[in-house]
């Protein structure tokens, strides 16, 4: 469930425990954001939602810097 997901997801941020591709790293370099950033906005995740097509949890939240802009 949603709910199940956004505990795991901010517990394994807790714990250290954040992975990054490539391709992250590569957007978060374009955007400006940093390791700090993702792992704040990941242990404060506010909502996620499933996304079939990528068979990922999509999350929502604040990043050091104040909320995400809607359509990010």
């Amino acid at each position: 469930t949603p709910a199940e997901a956004l505990a795991d997801i901010r517990g394994l941020a807790r714990a250290g425990r954040v992975a990054y591709v490539r391709h992250a790293i590569e957007r978060m370099d374009e955007r400006g954001v940093t390791r700090n950033d993702v792992e704040h906005a990941l242990m404060n995740a506010l909502r996620c939602t499933w996304q079939p097509s990528k068979q990922t949890w999509k999350t929502f939240g604040v990043d050091l810097s104040g909320p995400a802009a809607p359509d990010a």
